[in-house]
């Protein structure tokens, strides 16, 4: 009886002396950006504070009940570490490991917008020159003449050319100085580029928009099907009057064993159009 009283005293008393080692988690955030770290229903104490950011414990509240620890790290252009530690409760110590990795093409809001002006005059421009340079394309003696394929890219990048030189555009080294935050002149280069990009007409510029984030790709999944040759879509518009609840749509044939036409789709609530 003594020795198990005695063995008990000791291991409580290495309990009392060694204590284990704190767990440790890394985690990755962008500077600027409010993150959530942990939530647990115990409450959440923070031992260690960060450095190079913000940590904020919110308490629960009647609907969820639960500690919440959120983190913002600080703006910044070049890649940060930094540390926090907490407890839940009494329980052990916990170190989180924090990496803050600013995004590549990180560009402020004046630049981006000074960026969707320059691409977006591009676009006005090429669809500006497509259109004009489509009746000369379509004149029946420039058909019946030329081989379109190898003359025309020549014919718009002449006119491209000449359209920039006369109002001394430069929309290729605004574009790289709004990026870069540099001051290059303003050059042949730059003309040049720039009556490439008005030369390839609309499509292209619609690329340039598409990979520089201004547009979404058309994909798919985001853009609408078309129907086989020997189909349709039809659109059906519900004008509530006295239905209420979920209406049924019913179209079609009705079978021999139903009387009612095939269920094509359940109208949830109401289609009526507003401002268009």
């Amino acid at each position: 009886m003594i020795f198990r009283q005695l063995t008990s005293i000791f291991i409580s008393v290495l309990m009392l002396t060694f204590t284990l080692p704190a767990q440790t988690t890394t985690r990755n955030v962008e500077p600027g950006k409010r993150v959530k770290l942990v939530e647990d229903k115990q409450q959440i104490k923070v031992t260690k504070e960060p450095k190079n950011g913000k940590q904020e414990v919110i308490q629960p509240t009647d609907e969820d009940r639960i500690f919440k620890l959120f983190y913002t790290a600080n703006d910044t252009s070049e890649q940060a570490t930094d540390e926090l530690e907490y407890k839940i409760d009494d329980g052990p110590l916990q170190k989180l490991s924090i990496n803050i990795e600013p995004k590549a093409n990180d560009f402020s809001p004046k630049a981006n917008q000074d960026i969707f002006k320059a691409v977006f005059l591009l676009f006005l421009l090429a669809v500006v020159l497509e259109s004009a340079l489509a009746v000369i394309f379509s004149w029946r003696p420039f058909v019946e003449t030329f081989n379109a394929r190898a003359v025309r890219p020549l014919i718009s990048f002449i006119v491209a050319y000449l359209f920039v030189e006369t109002f001394n555009l430069d929309l290729m080294t605004s574009i790289v100085n709004s990026a870069t935050n540099a001051s290059l002149v303003p050059g042949l280069p730059g003309q040049v580029l720039t009556a490439l990009v008005l030369a390839g007409g609309s499509a292209g510029v619609n690329n340039l928009l598409v990979a520089l984030g201004f547009r979404q790709k058309r994909t798919p999944e985001t853009a609408t099907p078309k129907p086989p040759p020997t189909q349709a879509w039809i659109a059906i518009r519900l004008d509530r009057n006295q239905a209420v609840g979920q209406v049924q749509v019913f179209l079609g044939t009705p079978t021999a064993g139903n009387p009612r036409p095939p269920l094509v789709g359940i109208i949830h609530g109401s289609s009526k159009p507003g401002i268009r």
